[in-house]
């Protein structure tokens, strides 16, 4: 991660799917971590990471760990960040596919724009896109938390980015978040350089 767009877009979904990193812990079905990730996800991770691998039980590999023990991997929060990382990168096109792909590069395009629905044909852009690609393609009641999660974020790391007015929430019709007047315009592609 080597911008604060990139930053923000990861760290909004961290913030919003693990409670500000509260809630690492296993749920009932297993996902766990800060990305709140399931077993077959880490599963892959593990395959791709040594750092990731190297967290599992002695003598226990990638193919052979169970459901409890991968969890157990994503919930510690060294292995979880690689995971998480990890994911970012590769795993939104594994567990996606299409359109998903290398959520940097769409972190890279700031807020973005979305619609009141998300679907494979408009999965939105930007850090919504992101939202989209990390929690799926499916009703996301906590996508305007993730858009306020993303504007505060961001601002840490550049003070003059602009506020959303309000709430911060999209108004029906809107496809883009509303900014406030005398806060200048949002911010344009560019901001990230452009490194795999």
């Amino acid at each position: 991660m080597d911008c604060p767009a990139r930053l923000a877009a990861l760290l909004a979904q961290v913030r919003t799917q693990s409670g500000s990193m509260q809630n690492l812990a296993p749920d009932a079905a297993n996902a766990a971590g800060v990305l709140r990730l399931a077993p077959g996800v880490v599963r892959s991770a593990c395959t791709s990471d040594v750092d990731v691998a190297g967290a599992l039980p002695a003598g226990v590999t990638c193919a052979d760990a169970t459901d409890v023990q991968l969890s157990a991997v994503a919930a510690d929060v060294s292995a979880g960040w690689r995971v998480a990382a990890w994911y970012f990168v590769h795993g939104a096109t594994a567990v996606h596919g299409a359109p998903c792909g290398d959520l940097r590069f769409d972190a890279d395009l700031g807020i973005g724009s979305t619609q009141s629905w998300v679907s494979r044909w408009y999965p939105g852009s930007g850090s919504y896109k992101v939202s989209t690609c990390t929690v799926g393609f499916v009703w996301d009641g906590q996508r305007e938390s993730r858009t306020q999660a993303y504007v505060s974020i961001r601002q840490q790391f550049e003070p003059n980015f602009p506020n959303t007015c309000g709430d911060g929430l999209l108004t029906p019709g809107e496809s883009d978040v509303d900014w406030c007047v005398g806060s200048g315009v949002p911010p344009t592609v560019g901001l990230c350089a452009w490194v795999r």
